[in-house]
């Protein structure tokens, strides 16, 4: 399976490929708290959302359409507070924040590889750096 993860940091991706599934629900859970820390996401539905993940909620629920919905809005300002034309050099906060929701959507996926290697990709862009992600895969 191969995910963007596999392209940005392959040999984290190698150790998410290797995990149980109990390691991996546990590693989105902290990934998806940093993410959510870092990018100082503030949302009632990204609170419902990381409390259902936390209550090991799975798959379509109220909790992770809303979240959609949120990540989208997010998306929405991060694009309208881009310069025309260009980009700015470093991301903003809705794109942080957007990422943040989009990994904490990722993470209550039913596939526990998938919502790793795509949770840990989306924290990663909502700003949290690799080396601790790195470290949270190593002591989940």
């Amino acid at each position: 399976m191969d995910s963007r993860l596999d392209g940005l940091a392959p040999e984290l991706a190698a150790v998410l490929h290797g995990a149980p599934p109990t390691q991996l629900w546990r590693i989105v859970e902290v990934a998806c708290s940093l993410a959510l820390a870092t990018a100082e996401l503030n949302d009632p539905r990204a609170d419902a959302a990381f409390t259902w993940l936390r209550r090991g909620g799975r798959g379509d629920s109220a909790e992770r359409r809303s979240l959609e919905a949120l990540a989208a809005e997010l998306d929405r300002s991060a694009g309208a507070a881009r310069p025309p034309g260009g980009r700015d050099g470093a991301p903003g906060r809705a794109f942080a924040q957007a990422r943040a929701a989009t990994a904490l959507w990722c993470a209550l996926g039913e596939d526990p590889l998938r919502a790793a290697l795509e949770c840990l990709y989306e924290a990663n862009h909502a700003g949290v750096d690799l080396d601790v992600l790195r470290l949270v895969t190593s002591t989940a």
